[in-house]
């Protein structure tokens, strides 16, 4: 059994990394629909962001309350301001970029997990990635934490690619 589940991984390799990343980005809409916060802290630290994206990309500069945001980096909210232009709806320009950066979270682990054990725990981690309720809760919040995840697992895999290579 094992040695038809690796034959298949070797083969449809390109086609399982997409399915994951969809499947993902499927759930995270689900959640999104059943349940939207801007935020399980009451939305403080979300709505910052928000505002700071809009007014950054409504000419206001870099923003919140006509003062300039030095509170926080500037990544999500330019993220959020680049969703804001084309859908004009602030708390959904938040979440999509949150159930975004969890879709995408799959692609490093994957690789990640695959140099490091293989193909076919690589394909359970990313299962796993998916449907794990405390990245899919965080995905339909408007916070940095999707975000951060990703940036920290591509890191990982990078930094773990160019020390083996």
């Amino acid at each position: 059994m094992g040695g038809r589940l690796s034959q298949f991984l070797d083969k449809r390799n390109a086609f399982i990394l997409p399915s994951l990343v969809l499947a993902s980005f499927f759930i995270g809409l689900v959640a999104l629909y059943f349940f939207s916060f801007v935020g399980s802290d009451g939305g403080g630290d979300g709505i910052v962001h928000a505002f700071s994206g809009r007014n950054l990309f409504s000419g206001k500069g870099f923003s919140i309350r006509e003062a300039p945001q030095l509170d926080f980096p500037p990544l999500y909210p330019i993220l959020i301001g680049i969703f804001w232009v084309m859908s004009r709806h602030l708390e959904f320009s938040g979440q999509i970029v949150s159930v975004l950066a969890q879709s995408f979270l799959v692609i490093p682990l994957y690789y990640l997990v695959r140099n490091m054990y293989g193909k076919r725990v690589a394909l359970i981690s990313g299962l796993f990635i998916i449907v794990c309720p405390p990245l899919v809760f965080a995905s339909t919040e408007i916070r940095t934490e999707a975000l951060y995840t990703l940036l920290l697992a591509t890191s990982v895999s990078l930094g773990w690619k160019a020390l083996h290579t």
